[in-house]
């Protein structure tokens, strides 16, 4: 496990700020020539029919935009300015997010958006992310989160919001964490 210890813009007003998280290169399925999947006036697919043990209550997705060029919980995203060729989809960005960093969440939004990932010090060639906002999570003081829903609360648990980023292009999971 490598631990992202860099100062680097946070996610989530400070998510992922000074956060550990597992780097993972693989790529969840190869990418999708239809762009970014479902758009602003398309229903979401329910998290828990994306992942079956999900259970948290998926908000609309949010592809940035000039019109739209922040969302509350992933600021380190910005507007998206080129074509949406060779991307997955939201639904498989939300599955690549489960499977590497699943949390037991109230909420869940998929943002897609643009970062410097040179800047970011994030292991990517890319510059399209998909930000993935759990909101409700139960974070310890140790900063660890209660991951599965069956999984009975620990003690000193406060709610707050956890943040994964993935990779656009490839399905890699990049980071997560909360500051």
């Amino acid at each position: 496990m490598r631990c992202f210890r860099r100062g680097f813009v946070a996610v989530a007003a400070a998510i992922l700020a000074g956060s550990c998280a597992a780097a993972s290169t693989a790529p969840l399925t190869g990418p999708s020539d239809s762009g970014a999947g479902s758009s602003i006036d398309e229903p979401t697919t329910p998290c828990e029919d994306v992942a079956p043990d999900c259970r948290a209550k998926r908000l609309p997705d949010v592809s940035l935009s000039e019109e739209k060029p922040r969302v509350e919980g992933v600021e380190a995203l910005g507007p998206v300015d080129q074509p949406l060729e060779v991307i997955i989809s939201f639904d498989q960005a939300l599955a690549a997010a489960w499977q590497e960093d699943a949390q037991a969440a109230e909420t869940v939004r998929v943002v897609l958006g643009s970062a410097d990932s040179q800047a970011m010090h994030w292991e990517s060639s890319g510059d399209l992310f998909y930000g993935i906002v759990w909101t409700g999570v139960c974070i310890t003081r140790h900063g660890g989160t209660r991951i599965g829903s069956s999984s009975p609360e620990p003690t000193g648990c406060s709610r707050g919001d956890w943040g994964t980023i993935i990779d656009a292009h490839t399905g890699a999971f990049i980071v997560g964490g909360t500051g």
